[in-house]
């Protein structure tokens, strides 16, 4: 995407450079050095790589939801093509403002697949236990 940004300001200025395209690039740049090294697997720690992964899609996306405000891009159409933000900030969320999760003592991380919850696990989470305590639901229930 960030290229494509750049090729339409240079089709109007051959020496054309614009901020929105850089700031997308080096979003992007993050996130594919974040997938280089979980794919590598050097020096992997699954808790670090996955919480810096998610940090920089939550950056991205926050970068292009600044862009959506600026075109007033309807906020149904926000929901059915990029519902899957909603789920990054979620995410991002729990690992900005973890709550009772500071209390735990060595968490075990695994990306994908299904935990069988009877290896004695209280708690997993996951997609749908971050949805229902980290959005804005989970907000208005606790003030109620």
């Amino acid at each position: 995407m960030p290229c494509r940004i750049h090729d339409v300001f240079r089709e109007l200025n051959a020496r054309s450079h614009n901020c929105i395209g850089c700031n997308f690039a080096g979003s992007t740049i993050a996130i594919d050095r974040g997938l280089k090294r979980i794919a590598s697997s050097k020096d992997f720690e699954a808790e670090y790589d996955y919480s810096d992964y998610i940090l920089s899609l939550y950056l991205f996306v926050e970068r292009a939801c600044m862009v959506f405000d600026i075109i007033c891009l309807p906020e149904g159409y926000r929901h059915r093509h990029f519902g899957v933000f909603q789920e990054i900030r979620r995410w991002a969320n729990f690992l900005k403002h973890p709550n009772y999760f500071i209390l735990v003592h060595h968490a075990v991380f695994q990306a994908g697949g299904t935990v069988d919850a009877s290896e004695g696990w209280e708690q997993v989470v996951d997609t749908a236990f971050v949805v229902e305590h980290y959005g804005h639901d989970a907000r208005a229930r606790a003030q109620n």
